[in-house]
């Protein structure tokens, strides 16, 4: 182990460099946080599921916090993760009846609505990872609307913005539309994460939402199709980059 640190430092140079002290405190976050995160999992569907949440926020809060003093100047990120996570879940029913939080919601609360901005992206039908098929979209929900009006403009995928960013302001596109949106409270929406069960779907993947006010923009896809896997690897290979045989901090997450 004391030979792979000392060469792994020697690899490391300029912007490839890596605190050593920073990785360990994120490492033991995630110990830390997974032990009170499963202690929750014999609670209420809410104080494990705002819990979890509250994490992912922390995690990047203290990313952002050590890179931007890493770089000297303020840090953009991505935040990659399912719609359930990212729409604001203040204007879902789980969190005005369920009380649940997201990282979404968390963000906009914590930096403000002009510095965060929330994509979703969604679809009529197709399949998933788990090679399963995706039901059609049912006729009360926003993904049957879409593929409604996908069929009627004859652009089967299209992208639907709300707000755009002008310098450091966040302005509407269209508050007429983002208004007629946010009054068909009564339509549900999907979320599909890692599991999916077709046979339950309308119980267990949709929910009550105000779309508009929830995201920024739309990536509307009327047919998907799930991606295909890489190649199989070593694991010695799954845990270095494709150039330079340099580790990666061992906060990377590799994932099938």
């Amino acid at each position: 182990m004391i030979k792979r640190r000392v060469r792994f430092k020697k690899q490391l140079s300029g912007d490839d460099e890596i605190d050593e002290l920073f990785a360990a405190k994120m490492n033991a976050m995630v110990v830390k946080h997974s032990e009170e995160y499963y202690r929750t999992m014999i609670g209420t569907g809410t104080q494990n599921w705002n819990l979890r949440d509250l994490y992912m926020m922390q995690m990047l809060e203290a990313i952002i916090k050590y890179l931007g003093r890493q770089r000297g100047k303020p840090i953009k990120a991505i935040v990659w993760a399912h719609n359930s996570h990212v729409g604001d879940a203040r204007h879902t029913h789980k969190g005005e009846l369920q009380k649940k939080w997201n990282i979404g919601q968390l963000a906009r609360e914590r930096f403000g609505m002009d510095k965060i901005y929330n994509v979703r992206f969604t679809t009529h039908t197709g399949s998933d990872r788990e090679t399963k098929n995706v039901n059609l979209s049912r006729t009360e929900t926003y993904e049957h609307l879409f593929h409604t009006v996908s069929e009627e403009s004859s652009s089967l995928n299209f992208l639907l913005n709300f707000n755009y960013i002008e310098g450091e302001k966040k302005l509407p596109i269209s508050q007429e539309l983002i208004n007629e949106l946010a009054d068909k409270a009564r339509l549900k929406e999907r979320a599909i994460g890692v599991i999916y069960h077709p046979d339950t779907e309308l119980q267990s993947h949709y929910f009550y939402a105000k779309i508009s006010l929830q995201f920024d923009s739309i990536i509307y896809i009327d047919i998907t199709n799930s991606l295909k896997s890489l190649p199989d690897k070593t694991e010695d290979e799954l845990h270095r980059k494709t150039l330079g045989e340099k580790e990666l901090p061992e906060t990377f997450l590799v994932e099938e």
